[in-house]
């Protein structure tokens, strides 16, 4: 645990909605969030896993499909079961439990983190995804929920390992620190690496945490993106599309729930 007074203000900044660091400059902020608005896609959006959270909204292009790369084993794994059913291989990395809660012929399990070396612990993506057997050159999706180690994986991952991931659904968390300048050029530099062949098509607002306000911007700290490859769909604004999508379901039941804000739409 982060003992330092630093760390501590840190803390204390960021519940009271002002910053140790310098802040981001407002022109830069605005830039980035504009280039993660969600597009339209020509092939729509279909939801895959429950009604709440564990639950994403994917694209409908599916087929040829390969393998689910899933990062991160919750005890909620009807995503994954679902993705399964679909006669697509999931595989699965997490060195923090013992394997997925529920059983499936198409489930692979590696008691790994992914991380940026390869010991008893850790595995990269490269090398994980290398023991899939018969997908050299067929698409990919992933689904990652890392609790705040997703920055750290992408700015690791190589681009052409990237290129096949037909789909990439991510939890971000931390969302607030991009009024940090230090951290937003952190995950800034994650995003644009995303963005390079990927477009966003959705994002779905976290409600287990508040909305951070401050400088004109609201960024909830916990957001799930699904980004969607530019070769496979026509993409354009979505014009008049209305958020919360009527797939989408809150996570947290018990909480109030949390529309995406409109800088972010």
């Amino acid at each position: 645990m982060e003992t330092s007074l630093k760390s501590i203000m840190r803390r204390i900044s960021f519940r009271k909605k002002f910053w140790i660091e310098q802040a981001t400059p407002p022109a830069e902020l605005r830039s980035l969030i504009s280039q993660l608005h969600p597009l339209d896609n020509s092939r729509g959006l279909i939801r895959i896993g429950p009604s709440g959270d564990g639950g994403y909204l994917l694209p409908d292009d599916l087929d040829g499909v390969v393998a689910l790369v899933s990062p991160g084993v919750s005890a909620e794994c009807r995503f994954d079961r679902e993705i399964a059913e679909r006669g697509i291989d999931v595989y699965m990395a997490d060195a923090s439990v013992d394997g997925p809660n529920i059983s499936h012929p198409r489930f692979h399990f590696e008691k790994k983190f992914f991380g940026h070396r390869i010991d008893d612990l850790y595995t990269t993506a490269e090398a994980f995804c290398a023991t899939i057997p018969r997908c050299e050159g067929k698409d990919l999706i992933m689904q990652m929920d890392i609790e705040g180690a997703e920055y750290g994986i992408i700015h690791s991952m190589n681009s052409d390992l990237l290129k096949r991931f037909r789909i990439i659904v991510i939890e971000f968390h931390a969302l607030n620190q991009l009024f940090a300048n230090y951290s937003f050029q952190f995950l800034k530099i994650a995003f644009e690496k995303l963005l390079e062949n990927h477009s966003v098509v959705h994002i779905h607002p976290n409600n287990c945490l508040p909305t951070v306000s401050a400088g004109g911007f609201d960024i909830p700290p916990v957001m799930e993106f699904t980004f969607y490859r530019k070769d496979r769909a026509q993409f354009s604004p979505a014009v008049g599309r209305i958020f919360p999508h009527r797939l989408d379901a809150d996570c947290v039941a018990e909480n109030p729930p949390i529309a995406l804000p409109m800088c972010w739409q």
